[in-house]
């Protein structure tokens, strides 16, 4: 096995540490090989333009109680499907710099070609500017972006400068796990809006009835069904995570540790941002469901990112000498300096403390998880209202705050590992202006390519599935996927996004059946 290899190569996505994580000599922050917080958004870019350009082709919307599957899967809407939406999530890693001058161009001229299409058609489009739909756009891009980019790393047609960064930084695949948990988070605002609304149709019903006890056991029963869900969805998790963390010991194959932890991996966290997720959500109550749930989210969101930032800088004692560290560098140590693996099930203690990092950074993801709640629903507002100016100056604000402070000052490094302050700076401003671009190419075509509508429906088994082929690539040509010429690993690339086009179509299929058998029964 190659030094490379060991870097990061081996059996990819499911089976192993998705991308390979930088070389010693480029770790430090602020290197003039890490990547650019600009040239990272404006990689983006290109992949949501391309999306526009399929809106443009698109004939019609969507239609969940019509769902023409011979029409939305014919040839010629797969090709284009193809063309203007997987294919660019290729070429941006490929050519980051060609693509990013593009993504910029092509987005300086949407903004100035639909800020003055909406004030004629303002008037006519009112009822289309309620609708969720373009959160499809935004959560389906990045989902099927981040499907790309795990198998794109193994490449050596792809910078390493977009690799993850080590310990601090900003980078491309640095940008999955947190846009995947705020992508998750950005819808969550609907079911309380829908919680609300009843409250209010029920309230005099609920009045006029001796309804103490009544009122309580429907809190009761609405608790208990919020908790068996997260449950559920915690339970899938916790599932997936060992069943990576198993197989990856039973290949044989040297887990980069600087991940998560030795034992720990995404598939954990995403449990753990769940359980929190929704304690915070039921302590809280109707202060983050109720009438200001919008302004109390974003009270919620900066009082954990705070919190945060405050336990790093807390000493804490290193070892038995008594010998105290900032949290922060306690975090960072390397595996053999953090004791024994834990040799129990009910060794709880020791596999927290052996991944520490993996551990601590579901804090600021579940920070990261609120963010995405309160910027998902004020985007939807002002686009609602008709007022997206407001939506961008938000993202310029946030804009001018990141790099200023990240890539000017370099007061604030931001650290996927941690997911401190600056990573969810970062991560804010980063999915608020993906969001607002999403925004702005509903609010012109009013409609949303078939192929996002159906990898939303089941974003978890999509991704799940992009990571089987990952490591099924991986597993097949072994080293020689970093040596493969450039014009073969467009091809197995485009291989690998068609697989998983096809895996929507499936997921698809399976989801309208159930739904025509809920019909007839």
């Amino acid at each position: 096995m190659t030094e490379g290899r060991r870097e990061g190569g081996g059996i990819g996505g499911f089976f192993r540490y998705d991308g390979r994580l930088k070389s010693e000599t480029n770790r430090a922050f602020g290197r003039e090989e890490d990547g650019n917080a600009f040239e990272i958004f404006f990689l983006t870019l290109f992949v949501l333009e391309s999306v526009g350009v399929r809106c443009r082709r698109e004939i019609k919307d969507f239609d969940e109680d019509d769902k023409d599957f011979d029409k939305l899967l014919s040839l010629q809407n797969r090709w284009r499907d193809f063309l203007h939406v997987l294919f660019p999530t290729i070429l941006c890693v490929f050519h980051p710099k060609l693509s990013g001058a593009l993504g910029a161009i092509l987005c300086l001229r949407r903004i100035g070609f639909s800020s003055s299409s909406l004030k004629k058609d303002r008037n006519t489009n009112t009822n289309t500017n309620s609708t969720t739909a373009w959160l499809n756009l935004y959560r389906s891009a990045m989902l099927l972006s981040a499907c790309s980019a795990i198998l794109a790393i193994d490449f050596s047609q792809m910078p390493r400068r977009l690799g993850k960064t080590k310990d601090y930084g900003v980078s491309l695949m640095d940008v999955g796990a947190g846009s995947f948990v705020a992508s998750a988070s950005c819808v969550k605002w609907r079911r309380s809006e829908r919680s609300v609304n009843r409250r209010g149709n029920s309230r005099s019903s609920i009045n006029s009835s001796s309804s103490n006890g009544s009122r309580g056991e429907e809190g009761a029963s609405s608790s208990g069904e919020v908790f068996l869900r997260m449950m559920k969805r915690a339970s899938i998790s916790f599932i997936l995570g060992f069943a990576r963390y198993v197989s990856v010991k039973r290949s044989g194959y040297q887990l980069v540790e600087e991940e998560y932890g030795p034992m720990w991996n995404f598939f954990f966290s995403l449990a753990v941002i769940d359980i929190l997720s929704t304690a915070i959500v039921c302590a809280c109550g109707r202060f983050i469901t109720g009438k200001y749930r919008m302004r109390n989210t974003f009270i919620v969101a900066s009082s954990i990112a705070i919190l945060v930032e405050l336990l790093l800088g807390r000493n804490v004692v290193y070892d038995a000498k008594n010998t105290t560290m900032k949290l922060e560098s306690w975090l960072l140590l390397p595996t053999k300096e953090r004791g024994a693996f834990p040799t129990k099930y009910t060794d709880v203690v020791s596999f927290v403390t052996l991944n520490r990092e993996g551990a601590f950074s579901c804090v600021g993801m579940t920070s990261l998880h609120f963010f995405g709640r309160f910027f998902g629903e004020y985007v939807h507002t002002k686009k609602s209202e008709g007022d997206l100016r407001r939506a961008v100056w938000l993202a310029l604000m946030l804009w001018i705050a990141s790099y200023t402070s990240i890539d000017v000052l370099k007061i604030i490094k931001p650290s996927r590992r941690l997911c401190n302050f600056g990573y969810i700076l970062w991560m804010s401003t980063y999915n608020v202006s993906a969001m607002v671009v999403m925004a702005f190419i509903h609010e012109q075509y009013h409609t949303v390519p078939s192929i996002l509508q159906r990898a939303n429906a089941s974003p978890m088994l999509v991704f799940l599935f992009a990571n089987i082929t990952t490591g099924l690539f991986n597993f097949i040509l072994k080293d020689e996927i970093m040596r493969v010429h450039a014009f073969l690993a467009y091809v197995l690339m485009g291989w690998h996004m068609e697989l998983i086009h096809m895996c929507i179509n499936v997921l698809a299929r399976m989801k309208s059946k159930q739904a025509q058998k809920k019909k007839t029964n």
